[in-house]
């Protein structure tokens, strides 16, 4: 079956699982990573205007405490008070923190909030070297996207929390040069564009990472407990059948939970959403298979006599 009926077919019953079943792990995984790839994207565009208008504003405040960006040999400093270090919390998550380089070797510049969701752990950073993005991920990796950086640290990395932290030591010696932006003075303004770009490009990154690890977490998990201690296990349905079938039951969990980061809805979590969907779904796929592969009930013969 091809991805575009597939995806509609299980979204549509639980009949398609008769035939999911044999499907080749790999497979069920290249298709839920287009799904999941679809639904990131979803999410980050729809939160494009959000981003457009929160931009405008964060400018205005940007310009107040920081007044203007001056690119020069001296670094990408601000116009206001460039040895003094400072942080704006910025809406959805975000900060920015501003770090001149006496304070970037004892700054703890990925820092962590106690009692934040981790997959929140994100921010902007600036410092005479480098201004770029940087959103923390599973098992403390960050991700980093230079905004305005000097040749050859341009790409996109991922780093542990330590290696980040000496790549941005040694991006920060003078004299600066060769950076992406030639030398002059930029108003905070003409960075709003960029800024939507960016947050739009991290949303998409972050929940692609996010509904993936979660889908294969909880399909593996369930598939090692249903294998292991499952009552009237279903006839053929082996550990990889129930991780292919635990895979493709997480479709219609997917989008239902990628449209409460979509809408910003309150409440719940995409993870809580896709896993109580998940559970729902996959208990009537199981009694669907449970069934179809029960022996047919003989018919009793009517007594005409």
């Amino acid at each position: 079956m091809n991805f575009l009926k597939t995806v509609f077919s299980i979204c549509s019953g639980t009949g398609v699982f008769l035939r999911l079943v044999t499907v080749s792990p790999w497979k069920a995984i290249l298709h839920y990573c287009m799904f999941a790839s679809i639904c990131a994207f979803l999410v980050a565009v729809l939160n494009v205007s959000y981003y457009s208008g929160k931009a405008s504003e964060t400018s205005l405040l940007l310009s107040k405490v920081f007044g203007s960006v001056n690119i020069s040999q001296a670094g990408i400093l601000p116009e206001s008070e460039p040895e003094k270090q400072r942080t704006v919390e910025l809406d959805n998550g975000f900060i920015l923190s501003y770090f001149p380089q006496k304070s970037i070797q004892d700054a703890d510049i990925f820092s962590e909030k106690e009692g934040d969701d981790e997959n929140d752990f994100r921010g902007i950073t600036w410092t005479p070297g480098i201004i770029f993005a940087w959103l923390k991920v599973k098992d403390g990796k960050i991700v980093v996207m230079p905004f305005i950086a000097p040749k050859e640290k341009r790409n996109v990395e991922l780093f542990d929390k330590k290696d980040a932290k000496d790549w941005l030591r040694k991006i920060n010696t003078a004299p600066y040069q060769d950076f992406n932006l030639p030398p002059h003075k930029i108003s905070f303004q003409s960075f709003a564009g960029h800024a939507v770009l960016a947050a739009t490009i991290l949303t998409f990154g972050g929940y692609l990472v996010h509904i993936i690890f979660s889908a294969f977490l909880f399909s593996g998990v369930f598939s090692i407990i249903y294998a292991l201690i499952g009552d009237e296990n279903i006839p053929g349905l082996t550990m990889k059948k129930l991780f292919v079938t635990a895979i493709y039951a997480g479709i219609p969990g997917t989008l239902i939970g990628a449209a409460f980061p979509a809408f910003n809805l309150p409440f719940f979590s995409y993870q809580t959403v896709y896993l109580a969907c998940l559970l729902i779904y996959l208990i009537a796929v199981l009694n669907a298979l449970k069934r179809a592969a029960a022996p047919p009930k003989k018919e009793e013969e009517d007594d005409i006599f």
